[in-house]
């Protein structure tokens, strides 16, 4: 199975007196002594890096209380210097750990904090000290470069905004990376800079062009099963028009057909029953609901099929197809009509057919059916 979740650990040991977790408010700070210490300063907002000209979608910031978020401003505004520690106000365990959780899936331009950090208490104050992978210095430098890199991929797409934007990024992080271990393959840096990855580096890929662009997002946690098994998974939740869309990159990354990549759609911008088989014990923000709706892929591509239309559905999309070449997909209402429609088209002449009727040329038509998302994708040349 090609997934898996970034590893979300947080090391919790209490140096003179083990006490309940905490965080504060940020904004600015000063250095309070040799330790690096900071200090937060009241009545600052949260503050972008000078290399942030963008707006985060922060849909996990919005679900902490006042005193949460007062934290993760003060983590999050610190972290580009490293400071050894950082001050905060006193949270329960639980709290702190639902601070550094909405900080790592609403902030994929966050390279270097590991994610693992000691938990001081010290005179009534509370410290967090981080854990970063590499200086500071290096980190700015890799940061930079992936931003560069996600900047550069956005000029190469046709469109950014809206539906087809969301679609245009989808394709690109596909194209642009294949699924493997490597360095930094559980972040966007490991898709945009070194082209392979898990699941992890293609949803925070996927999440940061998507902020890039102006697109309402978050990363979703939880599992996903096939043939072989379940594995803690990650992806994307989207939201359009209101509402909101499962979209996971890591699934639709490129199949080979024919020697060529292609990229598929069966989980773009999908609602969470359709894929409910396949990805399950995920954690969504409180009262977001991913119903999905009317920019479903196969919807809006009119190759959405249902008992009673879906061979004028196929039919007309193998119209273009005649005319133009490639591959079309279709999503079928059940996994039995889908059974059912493969067994017409390419045990019983079906297609055939359908391509006699539309035209006197000869076509190679290959096919692949993928049951869990009950997709058929159809291709001719």
């Amino acid at each position: 199975m090609k997934h898996r979740i970034l590893r979300l650990t947080a090391l919790l040991l209490a140096v003179l007196s083990l006490c309940s977790c905490t965080l504060t408010q940020t904004l600015r700070y000063v250095f309070t002594g040799e330790d690096a210490t900071l200090s937060p300063l009241e009545g600052k907002r949260l503050e972008e890096p000078d290399y942030i000209n963008y707006e985060v979608s922060r849909v996990w910031y919005e679900t902490l209380n006042s005193t949460q978020q007062q934290a993760y401003r003060l983590i999050y505004n610190a972290l580009p210097g490293h400071p050894a520690q950082i001050r905060i106000p006193e949270l329960t365990r639980q709290s702190l750990s639902e601070v550094v959780y909405a900080l790592r899936w609403d902030n994929p331009q966050i390279l270097c904090f590991s994610l693992e950090y000691t938990f001081v208490s010290a005179g009534g104050a509370f410290y967090i000290r981080p854990e970063y992978t590499e200086s500071a210095a290096t980190c700015r430098r890799h940061t930079l470069k992936m931003l560069e890199n996600a900047q550069s991929l956005l000029q190469t797409v046709t469109a950014t905004t809206g539906w087809a934007g969301e679609l245009a990024l989808h394709d690109a992080v596909c194209e642009c990376c294949e699924y493997g271990s490597g360095a930094r393959d559980d972040s966007a840096y490991g898709v945009l800079v070194n082209g392979r990855a898990v699941c992890g580096g293609y949803a925070a890929a996927a999440k940061l062009l998507f902020d890039m662009a102006g697109l309402h997002s978050t990363l979703v946690s939880g599992r996903a099963r096939d043939k072989r098994g379940s594995e803690a998974h990650i992806w994307n939740a989207v939201s359009l028009g209101g509402d909101w869309y499962f979209t996971d990159v890591t699934w639709d990354d490129p199949v080979v057909e024919n020697g060529s990549p292609v990229v598929s759609h069966a989980y773009f911008n999908v609602s969470a029953s359709d894929v409910s088989a396949t990805h399950f014990d995920y954690d969504l923000p409180r009262g977001l609901r991913v119903d999905g709706g009317k920019y479903d892929y196969f919807r809006m591509n009119n190759c959405y099929c249902q008992a009673d239309d879906w061979e004028s559905v196929v039919l007309q999309r193998l119209r273009g197809l005649v005319a133009e070449g490639g591959a079309a997909e279709f999503r079928f209402s059940t996994v039995r009509l889908l059974e059912d429609a493969v067994e017409s088209l390419f045990s019983k002449g079906g297609m055939e057919n359908m391509l006699h009727t539309l035209s006197s040329s000869e076509y190679v038509c290959a096919y692949a059916v993928n049951e869990d998302a009950s997709v058929l994708r159809i291709s001719l040349r």
